[in-house]
């Protein structure tokens, strides 16, 4: 109830065309976006371990260590 109180209900009657064609452009943006980010998802490869491998560094190990 708090929320209908803050946010009464929108009258598409009184939204200006200009207005409804913004929001039907951002909304559709919008769903372009998610289908963008649902096949780059779905297209990603792995990362090759072997590449993103890098050599471990530990300090005092080096071929002069004692």
């Amino acid at each position: 109830m708090a929320f209908e109180i803050a946010h009464p209900r929108l009258e598409f009657g009184n939204v200006s065309p200009r207005r409804r064609l913004l929001a039907l452009l951002l909304g559709l943006a919008a769903l372009a976006g998610f289908a963008w980010c649902c096949a780059t998802a779905h297209n990603a490869l792995p990362i090759d371990a072997t590449q993103a491998k890098k050599p471990l560094v530990t300090p005092g190990a080096g071929p002069r260590a004692t």
